[in-house]
């Protein structure tokens, strides 16, 4: 497990050289220190809770049914990331907005009279646009997330039972999961 507050001094240390300096390489210096937050955390609640979850997951095996602890801790365990990101992203409607301006500016392309520099001009909106879809279908790959999730805890059935026990062993076995 990382050592989660030497991780988050070295992102504030790495943002700062990042915004004093900005180049590709100290933002992608941050992106990592990002990533190993991201890891160390994840490892950090599997670690705390792997006992938990090993009883859970017998009580599973055995038919019983689960407490609302029980499948509170699961939800955090297989789309708590999802669940909070939903909770505290509010730029879904911009990106919308932007994604709407950028198809009107390709609207008004005049095809037949395109420049090279309009073409140009284009191009950057063109990935303006992915970097913005890229945004847009994170988000939504979330709320699949934890829409599939509530739907399989539901009414657990004996397919939903292997479902939840093979994800949690999965995520035992592999703290990078």
């Amino acid at each position: 497990m990382a050592n989660i507050k030497g991780v988050i001094a070295k992102i504030k240390s790495q943002y700062e050289s990042a915004t004093s300096n900005p180049n590709t390489t100290q933002y992608w210096n941050l992106s990592s220190a990002f990533d190993e937050l991201e890891g160390g955390l994840r490892e950090y609640m599997q670690a705390t809770t792997k006992d938990q979850i090993n009883q859970i997951i017998n009580r599973l095996e055995a038919g019983h049914s689960l407490s609302a602890e029980d499948l509170e801790l699961i939800r955090l365990w297989l789309v708590g990331d999802a669940d909070y990101y939903l909770k505290m992203e509010n730029n879904y409607n911009d990106w919308l907005l932007e994604l709407k301006r950028l198809i009107g500016e390709f609207e008004r392309i005049d095809e037949e009279n395109l420049g090279i520099t309009q073409a140009s001009k284009l191009r950057a909106e063109a990935l303006d646009g992915i970097r913005v879809l890229g945004d847009i279908v994170f988000l939504l790959k979330q709320q699949e997330r934890v829409k599939n999730f509530e739907s399989s805890v539901k009414d657990i059935d004996s397919k939903e039972r292997k479902l939840i026990i093979d994800l949690l062993r999965g995520k035992i076995r592999s703290p990078r999961e």
